[in-house]
């Protein structure tokens, strides 16, 4: 097995704005060292926030939509066989594991001290391996996998209806405080936020891409009034949905996700 470092940047991307649909010919690491949004990789729609990280195999198609400015560090790199496993997705850093080693690669690169290449593919392989234990350690101790794919799934489906997350974490077996940890640890987001992240994305899209009331839109979004939905939406965008609406028709391309925690686990 031979892994060849590609390419790694650090980039400070700003806030509402939006990377289109693109493919790699190799691997891809994106790490939110803060900062929060949403990614769409492949098919499967995902919440970002500080500490989680994106691997992304070679040619999947994903973008990028930013809510708040974001500090990132991506990095790319080729794997001759795919006998580590390396599972597409997105994950949580326990105990900043994957930063470190991150950070350790973009002094290694921007420093460029003699032979530093050969230094990049060997710091690349700790890196790869890495994250296959990471990723073997988070389904051996988790048996639950399964059930929190099947209830991110389930809120991507009905996020539009009233939830109650307490009942539905019940259904799979867990107290809700449980099933709270254990999905925010997956997916960057507790179910609340990961709820008002998909209210909030949705609201964006038709604010943009019809001509429906805001009214209409808030009941189509899920939300329980016209008036939780312009606190909720001005609190997590910083513009109210009609200064949204008028300032977003002239950018077609600056649509965005969101999160934020609610008050109570029924939405």
């Amino acid at each position: 097995m031979r892994l060849k470092f590609e390419f790694l940047y650090r980039s400070l991307r700003a806030k509402q704005t939006y990377i289109s649909h693109h493919t790699h010919h190799c691997y891809e690491i994106v790490y939110y060292i803060n900062g929060n949004g949403s990614t769409e990789i492949g098919n499967t729609k995902h919440h970002f926030g500080a500490g989680s990280y994106c691997l992304i195999r070679p040619g999947t198609l994903h973008d990028e939509r930013r809510i708040q400015d974001t500090d990132v560090i991506f990095v790319g790199f080729t794997c001759e066989e795919d006998s580590l496993e390396l599972q597409e997705g997105i994950f949580q850093d326990k105990n900043s594991t994957i930063l470190s080693l991150l950070e350790a690669l973009y002094d290694e690169y921007t420093s460029k001290q003699t032979h530093y290449s050969i230094m990049l593919d060997y710091m690349i392989g700790r890196l790869a391996v890495e994250l296959s234990r990471q990723k073997h350690e988070l389904w051996s101790m988790r048996t639950g996998g399964k059930k929190l794919v099947t209830f991110q799934r389930y809120i991507d489906n009905h996020f539009h209806e009233k939830l109650n997350l307490g009942v539905m974490a019940e259904n799979f077996g867990y107290s809700y405080d449980r099933f709270r940890h254990l999905f925010k640890e997956e997916f960057g987001a507790s179910p609340q936020q990961y709820v008002l992240m998909k209210r909030i994305a949705n609201s964006c899209e038709l604010l943009v891409n019809t001509d429906l009331s805001v009214l209409d839109i808030s009941g189509r979004s899920g939300f329980s009034t016209d008036a939780q939905f312009c606190k909720l939406f001005k609190r997590e965008t910083g513009e109210s949905p009609r200064q949204y609406r008028a300032s977003r028709r002239t950018l077609p391309d600056e649509l965005s996700g969101s999160q934020g925690e609610t008050a109570d686990a029924v939405l």
